[in-house]
């Protein structure tokens, strides 16, 4: 048992409706208003808790559970066609990245750097 109290909510600091049920939420709405369609695959009459507009097509419940051809309603996948690299392959792409980038730095310090011209030096009479 834990020592800290949970803060505790009396009904009327939720509204006059009192609680959670009875917010008007999910629960009550009753039921709902069904729109005659005709099914885009099977052809046959059906009911849709939504008024269809012409825009999109409509399936009766045994069509809407048999076609496939949907994408997905839950797919939290990539979206990219390649699959991720591996860790250990990505680890070696970016090491053979940094190896071209530290020869073009090589260079171009070359390139920047001037050359100092070797002089004898003078010679010194005993």
């Amino acid at each position: 048992m834990s020592n800290f109290s949970r803060p505790s909510f009396g009904r009327k600091s939720f509204g006059n409706k009192g609680g959670f049920g009875n917010k008007g939420g999910f629960g009550n709405r009753g039921p709902k208003e069904m729109h005659k369609a005709k099914c885009a695959t099977c052809g046959n009459d059906c009911e849709v808790p939504f008024k269809p507009t012409g825009n999109k097509p409509v399936y009766c419940n045994n069509c809407f559970v048999k076609d496939d051809s949907r994408a997905p309603r839950h797919d939290f996948g990539p979206r990219n066609d390649k699959p991720a690299p591996r860790p250990d392959q990505a680890f070696n792409d970016l090491k053979a990245e940094l190896r071209v980038v530290n020869q073009n730095l090589e260079r171009l310090i070359s390139i920047m750097t001037p050359v100092a011209v070797a002089q004898k030096a003078p010679k010194v009479a005993k």
